[in-house]
């Protein structure tokens, strides 16, 4: 728009905003105050910007879903939203960027470590509790459980697997990514499956484990991946 770029979307799931709704009854204004952090910090890492999250509409305000609009924080000034302007005051991009850096530096391997995990690697990423991992059949497995024992992926608590591109079939297909799936559970984390085709759909569908299923692309799939790990988080 005439302010420049903005992202408008829903969370798939509006579990913050029905426990809100349980716990406090309606609220006046939207309340997924986690969902819509977790968005502004995600989409400022992958776009290494500093970008904010605000929450348009709520289940817990009245609405049928909760959904946010994101831009970066020159262009909300510049748009002039009340709301957004008090979000931004509050969050000190800034000093929060220090602190990770910080954080990474003290968890960072020794140089001379040639077992190092690399959270950067071309097939594998890790984004704190979330790990995303592009399904190349059989081997997949095979590569979740060699990062599981690494001490860098020690705080991954869900992973993504990507299928996209791939087909699975009800035969070693099947096998092969329910052997995935029993690696991710076998290591305490939860499953997560995106980017599942139309011809890989009933397959995926009928997998034991009782993965959780994610039908829209990776993007979705990812923010989905925070919000379980936050809920994970708060149940400890």
């Amino acid at each position: 728009d005439a302010h420049g770029p903005a992202l408008r979307g829903s969370w798939p799931q509006q579990g913050e905003g029905e426990a809100v709704l349980r716990a406090r009854g309606p609220c006046s204004g939207p309340a997924c105050l986690v969902s819509a952090g977790y968005t502004s910090g995600w989409l400022s890492a992958l776009g290494d910007a500093d970008v904010l999250a605000v929450e348009r509409r709520c289940v817990a305000a009245g609405d049928d879903d909760c959904a946010f609009e994101a831009r970066d924080a020159a262009a909300w000034l510049a748009v002039g939203d009340a709301r957004a302007a008090a979000l931004l005051a509050a969050l000190p991009f800034a000093a929060l960027r220090d602190a990770i850096e910080r954080e990474r530096r003290a968890a960072a391997p020794d140089a001379d470590d040639a077992t190092a995990f690399d959270p950067e690697s071309a097939a594998i990423h890790v984004w704190g509790p979330v790990m995303v991992v592009p399904y190349a059949g059989e081997e997949t497995a095979v590569s979740v459980d060699a990062v599981a024992r690494e001490p860098g992926a020690a705080h991954v608590s869900v992973v993504v697997v990507d299928l996209a591109g791939a087909v699975v079939d009800d035969g070693f297909g099947a096998v092969a990514l329910e052997r995935v799936v029993d690696v991710i559970h076998n290591w305490g984390a939860e499953a997560v499956i995106a980017g599942i085709s139309p011809l890989s759909e009933r397959v995926v569908s009928g997998l034991a484990g009782d993965p959780i299923l994610v039908p829209k692309d990776l993007r979705a799939a990812i923010a989905v991946a925070f919000q379980i790990a936050e809920s994970q988080r708060r149940a400890l």
